[in-house]
């Protein structure tokens, strides 16, 4: 168990998305049907080292950084679990390890979550959080076959959609848990931005 660690705020880039051996351009327009999100067609899905030109955008919000847009539609839930990305896979992203899955996002409105907790330290920004026209997986389910989805309308919208669905609007937004106590001090040269 990791003691407490130093809270960043801000945004800090690093680490590339990768399916299967090929390193993912991050969206640019990163909306439905007409945005440049790439679609998963098969293939591991994971963080690695950093790629130039391909590096992650992340919104360092207390002691998690969570993608600031998806990286990926089109992926089911299944699909990510079965790549160990809802409940957590380890990562190593330039030298450190880190804890890679889907944020957790809440059953209801009453729960306290990972992704809540990031909004009310760093606002509900579009222009921050690329929510627009796009949901992502959360890590619960509301049903053992149905799971939640946030975004698309705004960022505290709550769907719900089946585990096993493809959806050109729902994608992978991951998060990463830095597992090392020092982690400040290798981001951004000790500081988020």
């Amino acid at each position: 168990m990791l003691e407490i660690r130093k809270m960043l705020v801000g945004t800090v880039e690093l680490g590339s998305l990768f399916v299967g051996r090929q390193a993912q351009q991050v969206p640019q327009n990163p909306i439905a049907k007409t945005g440049d999100i790439p679609i998963y067609s098969g293939g591991q899905i994971t963080i690695r080292n950093t790629v130039p030109g391909k590096a992650i955008t992340w919104v360092a919000a207390g002691d998690i950084l969570i993608a600031d847009r998806c990286l990926l539609s089109d992926v089911t839930w299944k699909e990510l679990d079965s790549a160990g990305l809802i409940a957590g896979r380890e990562v190593c992203i330039d030298g450190h390890k880190y804890l890679c899955r889907v944020p957790k996002v809440g059953y209801d409105w009453d729960r306290q979550n990972e992704w809540d907790k990031a909004l009310a330290i760093m606002g509900a920004d579009n222009s921050l959080w690329h929510w627009n026209s796009m949901y992502f997986w959360g890590a619960e389910g509301l049903t053992t076959v149905t799971r939640i989805a946030r975004g698309c309308h705004t960022a505290y919208t709550r769907d719900y959609a089946d585990e096993d669905s493809r959806y050109f609007n729902v994608g992978f937004r991951p998060c990463l848990i830095p597992l090392e106590n020092d982690f400040a001090s290798y981001l951004v040269g000790g500081e988020a931005q």
